[in-house]
């Protein structure tokens, strides 16, 4: 009996570029949130923003030279950590 594919629950990808604090940013909330994977992760923040936007309450970026001001979550004591710990290991 031939093998049936499984159905496409995501049909569309995208690649993207991030900076370093937003990847970051990602990945704490992944944690904090104990998501099991970065994927979903994204995605759930994609659908808070989006939702946020929505209602009239989402941020511009605009005229701040394209640099992120608001709109991720804060860095965890998690990153805060980790961060202490490379500066005091002499790792920056």
């Amino acid at each position: 009996m031939p093998l049936m594919a499984r159905p496409k629950t995501m049909e569309t990808r995208k690649l993207v570029s991030l900076p370093a604090d937003l990847a970051q940013a990602i990945e704490d909330f992944r944690f904090e949130n104990r998501i099991g994977s970065e994927s979903e992760a994204i995605r759930r923040l994609i659908e808070a923003g989006l939702s946020t936007a929505a209602k009239g309450g989402g941020s511009s970026d605009e005229g701040t030279g394209g640099k992120r001001t608001t709109g991720a979550p804060a860095p965890s004591s998690r990153a805060k950590a980790k961060s202490e710990t490379r500066t005091a290991a002499g790792v920056f």
